[in-house]
């Protein structure tokens, strides 16, 4: 008796999701998750940057962390001098007059400094005291250097040449013609001072030396400016560097000063005042993750600058460095997806620990690269690292849920149909 038998067609058993079936399921799982953490993590940027985006007024705490560098540990504990710096002298005039900065001004004339950076703005009319420094000041017109803010940004700050001193100078023959001033670029005040412009290039093509290079300038010899002023024709990373004993790196005088304390020096007139925060800045010497108060006096700033320039100090982020360490931590990431695709409870374990093995050799990286004079953040290599092996978790648990399941039944269906 024949009996239409209807066989029922082999079901073709290839997973994607799992490793002891044979075929194109081996190859499959380790691009599928691949895949999945390229897409998961884009759209977790997308997601995360448009909530904080629209929070970003109504966070007290997002401003004090969104330029935090893990580099800047280096500069606060590891990347310092032993001695304060002898080219540089700072008179705080934070406590005087104008007829006692004429006084300190008279002083200096008498020795033989090498410039005369001068980062005060007379904003009150003072017409006694406005005359003792008028006469002051006309002693030392040929090396002085007056600060001048930049008024491109759009940032707070009057322009000196608005102020009824400094017109009265421009009003003065006989210091107008000496008279030089340095442009003292404006960034947001809530930033960490990071970078350094030389030169500022206006829309017009004109150039404008800042307030460092002009004092810079005129210590220097032309030879030696000019061998120095090649390798300042871009940004530059500040090489920021603390004083070993604690204290402030430079001599801060101040009382009336002496021969000693001017000859063959540079001298910066400004204010070292803690209590006005306008005139503080936040710089990676602060130490803290995130940000408390400003760390750094503006006359500070500019003498930090001043000292990377006159030694050619300087950090470079060189892209062989940085190539080195991205070829490791996508050896890391090719690692874990392996230990996660064979032996997963193995890769739990080792994730943990090696998470925190890299992160001790990056900041040791780190600080040896900055005492060489360059920079590796390591906060760049260790955001990847840490996003393979939060979204492999993450695929983990996504891969065990009714959703995942449904989707395994329709791609066998749809490879058993094709």
């Amino acid at each position: 008796m024949n009996r239409n038998v209807h066989k029922k067609k082999p079901v073709l058993k290839i997973s994607i999701f799992d490793p002891e079936r044979k075929r194109f399921g081996f190859f499959l799982r380790p691009l599928f998750i691949m895949v999945f953490c390229i897409s998961a993590g884009f759209m977790l940027k997308v997601t995360f940057g448009t909530l904080f985006g629209f929070a970003h007024a109504l966070n007290p705490y997002e401003a004090k962390i969104h330029d935090f560098e893990l580099s800047d540990f280096c500069f606060a504990y590891t990347h310092q001098v032993d001695r304060q710096d002898p080219d540089i002298v700072i008179l705080n005039c934070s406590q005087d007059n104008r007829a006692q900065i004429a006084q300190k001004v008279n002083r200096i004339a008498k020795y033989p400094f090498k410039s005369l950076g001068v980062d005060l703005s007379f904003e009150k009319e003072d017409t006694t005291g406005d005359a003792d420094l008028l006469a002051a000041f006309n002693k030392v017109r040929a090396k002085a250097v007056f600060g001048r803010l930049d008024q491109s940004t759009g940032k707070h700050g009057p322009d000196v040449l608005d102020l009824p001193f400094y017109q009265k100078m421009m009003d003065a023959d006989s210091i107008k013609q000496a008279l030089r001033f340095g442009f003292i670029f404006q960034e947001h005040s809530l930033s960490v001072k990071r970078f350094f412009f030389p030169y500022l290039y206006r829309k017009d093509k004109t150039v404008d030396t800042t307030f460092e290079v002009a004092i810079a300038k005129m210590a220097m010899s032309q030879q030696e400016f000019e061998k120095t002023n090649s390798a300042l024709q871009s940004e530059k990373i500040i090489n920021y560097r603390k004083l070993e004993a604690g204290g402030p790196r430079y001599q801060v005088i101040d009382s009336m000063p002496d021969s000693l304390d001017v000859a063959n020096r540079i001298v910066l007139l400004g204010n070292i005042d803690t209590t006005d925060l306008e005139d503080m800045h936040y710089t990676p010497l602060n130490g803290m993750i995130g940000k408390s108060l400003p760390d750094m006096s503006g006359i500070e700033y500019h003498a930090q600058i001043l000292s990377m320039i006159l030694k050619s100090d300087y950090v470079e982020e060189t892209p062989f460095l940085q190539l080195y360490v991205w070829m490791f931590c996508y050896g890391c990431v090719l690692l874990f997806i392996y230990l996660h695709h064979h032996h997963k409870y193995l890769y739990h374990y080792f994730f943990d620990i090696t998470f925190v093995v890299i992160l001790l050799a990056l900041m040791a990286a780190a600080a040896t690269a900055l005492d060489h004079g360059f920079k590796l953040e390591p906060m760049n290599f260790l955001i990847p690292v840490f996003n393979c092996g939060f979204l492999l978790h993450f695929y983990e648990w996504v891969d065990h849920t009714y959703l995942v399941n449904n989707a395994k039944t329709y791609l066998r269906r749809k490879l058993y149909e094709s």
